[in-house]
């Protein structure tokens, strides 16, 4: 009853704070000790997966699968400024906070499996079945908050490429691949535009944060794939830029340069294109 009542005052908070989930893992804690102490040897195995069950539906969820939920609902309505100034203070400043969300989901699934394994398994070793009940359990919980993820991560990576995109279609100058044989112009061949340089310290705290809260094979896949949808946004940006023979042409590769290094070093370097 306690886990129901804190459960329903607190499943709407940010996952930000990890003291509602200790709080529900050491509440299931003690009534696993109190199910020890006072079931008989008969009910105890059911007893025990009920108590568990109440923690996979209270923290797992109640709790854990609404906040994803809700991080996808902001995702999904997700609004976007009116003027070029504020696409590129967005583009300077923007964060998303699920990946957040999916480093704590990652947390918890570890704590809620540790909790399994020494908190509850040990009592039902002997009771294959029950044990199999629960584990059957668990990973249909896990299963269904990856599902919520993988939808939040595309929505995610939706969004950054479409930063990207409206930032190159508002604030590529014209003039930046349109360059004539001059001393000013040619000077500017050693670096690539200003558009590129914002957009590589964009993606640049973009994969540091990405890093920091996705691991394993789900940071491997989102790299790759937001790589190869970054290429596609370039080149479609690319088609709509005019660019003058010789040295606008070299303006133009000098950028797709540090667009490919940058995406060969921590994108997928396999599919980059030489």
């Amino acid at each position: 009853k306690l886990l129901k009542d804190e459960g329903n005052s607190i499943a709407t908070e940010s996952l930000s704070t990890l003291e509602p989930i200790l709080f529900f893992v050491h509440a299931n804690e003690e009534a696993t000790k109190r199910c020890v102490k006072f079931s008989s040897e008969e009910e105890l195995p059911r007893n025990l997966m009920n108590i568990f069950i109440k923690l996979i539906d209270t923290l797992g969820y109640g709790y854990v699968a609404t906040a994803i939920e809700m991080g996808v609902i902001q995702l999904t309505n997700h609004t976007w400024p009116s003027t070029a100034k504020n696409i590129s203070v967005m583009l300077q400043s923007f964060e998303l906070r699920f990946f957040e969300f999916v480093r704590q989901v990652n947390y918890i699934a570890i704590v809620i499996e540790e909790h399994f394994q020494s908190v509850l398994l040990p009592y039902l070793e002997d009771f294959a079945t029950i044990s199999s009940q629960c584990i059957a359990i668990k990973g249909a919980l896990f299963g269904h908050l990856e599902d919520k993820i993988c939808v939040g991560l595309q929505l995610s990576k939706k969004i950054l490429l479409e930063i990207i995109s409206r930032y190159l279609s508002r604030e590529q100058k014209k003039g930046d691949y349109k360059l004539k044989e001059d001393k000013e112009d040619l000077k500017e061949l050693d670096r690539p535009t200003m558009a590129c340089q914002q957009v590589i310290k964009f993606l640049n705290r973009q994969v540091d944060k990405i890093s920091l809260c996705l691991d394993g094979g789900n940071l491997t896949q989102f790299l790759q794939e937001f790589g190869c949808q970054l290429q596609e946004v370039l080149l479609n940006h690319l088609k709509n830029c005019t660019v003058s023979a010789g040295i606008g042409g070299m303006k133009v590769k000098k950028d797709m340069n540090e667009y490919r290094d940058f995406a060969k070093k921590y994108l997928a370097p396999k599919k980059v294109e030489e």
